[in-house]
């Protein structure tokens, strides 16, 4: 007989693949090797026959938790996000969740021994950078407000029944918006589950129906949508081209809600490596070139764009879709992009997210191609839209444009999207405009031409009318048969014609376009102007203001509750303090020329219909600096807009109370999103304001009304291990010859006395995780960190044999530090360990973190003031800091 381990498909592998992505998307991991789930199949080794299937009664337990596990994932309608297991005593359906799909587990247990051993096993079979765990006993939750996609309660018997009323309250709290609340239960229960449920209505959630596996073992909720807050589907929130979120939650940033990559874009002299950034249902999608950095220029080096999906309240990735023909090479000779221009200034527009669909074109020149937003897989191409340069989407209707014949000129076109059915084609093609395409040649001297860059048709609509440019005209088309419905003259002012020396012979500019309550908006450098969206009459103008150095101050028009917001056209121009440092270096030697601040003293409200001033609100000094305004367009919510003169400036559009946030800017061309009460910050390769630059892709709230620290001492942070109180038994590192910390010493030297041989051999290898940091050696140890396995490895020096580990609740971000027979180091967490150095064993931890809060980094759970790995120990005592802006989360 032969005996052979194979893997049979089964009901939860069925299950798994009705959410699961098509092969174009990021793969799932389902790693069986190390998870008890083998099947073990014996055949006869004289016939060819299936022989008698085995399973044993760990195997049947574990196809139990998968296909649970794969039905509550089902009931979630999500493929992926953040889950937190409160009441977790074993890791079986945590592994199924992380088996099944894109999920980070955090597992709640109700004892430090359960806790250790979870996370031990976790390592063991490979998935600890997938789950981590710590104690709970009660209380707020340790989870910043709508964090969770998914969370179950597996034993709900850690609240009292008293307590049911404040655990629904903070269920609901942590729970995202649409995310699921599952609370294991039965009929015998005579624990608080039922309260809870009964609380859990009381708050809004909406009760879901469990199927036949769930009922009568599961509670299940969903938390809706709240009204405050809203989605941002097309590039300028809607298709109507008016930038502003319907949301009254986005406000100055103080928390971290989540961060992720990629940390730097890849050279500031270059097209941005995101190209644009849109929002729906809980998720936010992004194009972006994840190519290595600094690597741009003239090398034959590939970009590497895709189509990203991350979760919008967590940041956890969902999935990618590659977008092969992309980027600068597509539309130009020449890598190098000054910041205004040569670049598409509509590719931005070819990203839509509605609900659970996106459109995109899957390359510059691809036709658009709808997706299942939960998994990437693609739907379906719609034929005759190749070379689609802009996407709106309205009830079912995607309305593009697509250059034809030659000259070019754009055809415009609605398709039906469920069956890509084309409705109409424009009887007529429109010139659109490329004016404030070639800005930096015009003023700064010669690039090379683009090759290829298409005219923008500058698309709105409100489902009524479509507007469009057409050379020196705007047009309006029906919405329903695409028949011309009116074309007007736009009142260009005379400096229209050469403003930022660029000759637009006549021809609008690529700005402003909004439908709003049956008016057209549009704007010019010098000019602003309402029309009549049925007829095309001019209904009223008013002046605008260009400033050559506010590179998209002139495209700034927000509609707020039938108000039409734009900058004063009366500016103010006053001196500036020349500062020290590096500016005061540069006028070393020449004469210091007196700088001056050109900026608005006031943003003005017009009446949307008739164009009478209804209100001024003055801005006092804060667009009064150096530098020129961000390289991006202003966004807006129905409170606030979210200026970029110097960082991120948050106008008061209500009371004045302005506020200033220089340590906040986005990306070049694409800016920032402000959406599902958050603002979200892509980010960008400048170094202006460098001393509080945030790197990384930031999702920030403002401050929570609903999330309290609950008051401890420092007492209450000290935990004691067993090894607490020993004496210190380890040798002291010898500076010659030992490497106790992170490069070396206090000093972060790098460098050691030590003499080593010219040549080099390898004595021994191992391997030990995915991510390794940089090693220390004292005497006969080496001690390394698992970066994302959240541990601390000890090896024997002489043979690499593993002799102890630790784990703990994030990530390690750089190795240990030795001290007299002690290993300390930081987690992101929010604590600082201490460990016998002998054997592993727990001297004492203390969080660092002023309390327990995690949010999402990096597509793991970790502490909004997380502690390296790398602390300082001197004279006995250890320095560390928690934290990761000054600005942020109370500082540092």
């Amino acid at each position: 007989m032969m005996i052979s381990a194979l893997v049979l498909p089964r009901e939860s592998d069925r299950k798994r693949a009705a959410f699961g992505r098509g092969s174009q998307a990021r793969p799932m991991r389902f790693d069986l090797g190390r998870s008890a789930l083998w099947t073990f199949v014996v055949l006869s080794a004289f016939g060819t026959g299936w022989g008698t299937t085995i399973k044993t009664e760990n195997s049947v337990a574990a196809d139990r938790t998968l296909d649970q596990a794969a039905t509550l994932v089902e009931l979630s309608d999500r493929s992926g996000g953040f889950c937190s297991i409160v009441g977790a005593a074993d890791l079986e359906l945590a592994e199924a969740f992380v088996r099944l799909g894109a999920f980070q587990v955090h597992l709640l247990c109700p004892e430090e021994r359960i806790c250790r051993q979870l996370r031990r096993k976790a390592a063991e079979r490979a998935i600890a950078d997938r789950i981590s765990g710590q104690t709970y006993s009660g209380g707020a939750l340790p989870y910043t407000d709508n964090l969770l996609n998914l969370v179950v309660v597996e034993s709900s018997g850690i609240w009292s029944k008293q307590d049911a009323a404040a655990a629904a309250a903070e269920l609901f709290r942590v729970s995202a918006p649409l995310g699921t609340i599952l609370l294991r239960w039965s009929a015998a229960d005579g624990g608080p589950g039922r309260a809870i449920a009964d609380q859990l209505r009381k708050l809004g959630a909406e009760p879901l129906q469990a199927n036949a596996a769930l009922a009568g073992s599961w509670l299940c909720f969903r938390k809706p949508w709240p009204d405050g807050i809203d989605e941002w589907t097309h590039y300028l929130h809607g298709p109507d081209g008016n930038a502003v979120a319907n949301d009254r939650v986005v406000g100055p940033p103080v928390h971290l809600q989540w961060v992720g990559p990629p940390l730097w874009l890849r050279s500031h002299e270059s097209d941005s490596s995101i190209s644009t950034v849109v929002t729906a249902r809980g998720r936010i999608f992004y194009i972006c070139d994840e190519a290595p950095i600094s690597l741009r220029g003239p090398y034959p080096l590939p970009d590497k764009w895709s189509l990203i999906a991350r979760d919008a309240f967590n940041g956890a990735l969902l999935w990618k879709v590659p977008i092969r023909r992309w980027g600068w090479r597509e539309w130009k000779p020449s890598w190098f992009t000054p910041r205004p221009g040569d670049f598409p200034l509509d590719i931005r527009k070819r990203l839509v997210a509605v609900g659970d669909r996106v459109y995109v074109t899957l390359g510059y020149d691809a036709p658009i191609t709808e997706l299942d937003a939960r998994t990437g897989r693609i739907l379906k191409t719609y034929d005759g839209t190749e070379h689609a340069s802009e996407i709106l989407y309205v009830d079912g209707t995607l309305i593009t444009s697509a250059p034809v014949g030659e000259p070019l000129r754009l055809q415009v076109l609605a398709i039906d999207a469920a069956t890509g059915r084309i409705r109409w084609r424009s009887q007529k093609v429109y010139r659109g405009t490329t004016v404030d395409y070639y800005r930096w040649t015009a003023m700064h001297g010669k690039v090379p031409v683009p090759k290829k860059i298409y005219p923008a048709p500058n698309l709105a609509t409100d489902g009524k009318v479509i507007a469009l440019i057409d050379g020196p005209q705007l047009v309006g088309l029906d919405f329903q048969s695409g028949r011309e419905l009116w074309r007007a003259d736009f009142p260009l002012d005379e400096r229209d014609q050469t403003a930022g020396r660029i000759r637009s012979q006549g021809n609008l500019w690529n700005g402003t376009m909004i439908l709003a309550d049956g008016v057209v908006l549009h704007a010019s450098p010098y000019k602003l102007a309402g029309f009549d969206a049925t007829t095309g009459r001019l209904l009223w103008s008013q002046p605008k203001a260009y400033i050559g150095h506010l590179w998209y101050e002139w495209k700034e028009v927000f509609v707020v509750d039938g108000l039409v917001w734009t900058w004063d056209a009366n500016l103010v121009r006053e001196p500036l303090e020349t500062p020290g440092g590096q500016d005061s270096a540069r006028q070393k030697g020449r004469r210091r020329r007196k700088q001056t601040s050109l900026f608005p003293a006031f943003v003005n409200a017009y009446d949307l219909h008739t164009g009478e001033l209804k209100k001024k609100v003055p801005l006092g000094p804060i667009f009064k600096t150096h530098h020129h305004h961000r390289c991006y367009r202003n966004k807006a919510t129905v409170r606030y807009i979210l200026a970029s003169r110097r960082g991120t400036e948050f106008v008061d559009l209500n009371r004045g109370e302005h506020t200033v946030h220089n340590w906040v800017r986005s990306t070049c061309h694409v800016g920032m999103m402000p959406a599902n009460g958050l603002q979200y910050v892509p980010p960008h390769p400048c170094q202006c304001y460098i001393e509080e630059k945030l790197s990384g892709f930031y999702a920030l709230a403002s401050d929570s009304a609903d999330w309290k620290p609950e008051s401890d001492s420092s007492a209450s942070r000290l935990v004691r291990g067993p090894a607490y109180g020993e004496g210190r038994d380890g040798p002291a590192p010898d500076p010659d010859a030992d490497w106790p910390t992170f490069r070396h010493d206090n000093r972060r030297s790098g460098a050691t006395r030590a003499s080593v041989g010219e040549r080099a051999e390898r004595v021994w290898q191992t391997s030990i995780g995915r991510k390794v940091s940089a090693p220390i050696a004292v005497a006969d140890r080496v001690f390394v960190a698992l970066v994302d396995e959240h541990g601390v490895v000890c090896l024997k020096a002489d043979s690499g044999r593993h002799l102890w580990s630790y784990f703990v609740g994030g990530r390690i971000d750089s190795p240990p530090t030795y001290a007299r027979g002690r290993l300390l180091f930081g987690s992101t967490d929010g604590w600082v360990y201490c460990l016998r150095a002998s054997d592993g064993a727990l001297v004492w931890r203390f969080r660092a973190a002023p309390a327990e809060r995690l949010v999402g980094a990096f597509d793991q759970f970790e502490s909004a003031w997380p502690v390296h790995g790398s602390v300082l120990v001197r004279d006995d005592t250890v320095y560390f800091v928690a934290g990761r802006s000054s600005e942020l989360d109370g500082g540092l």
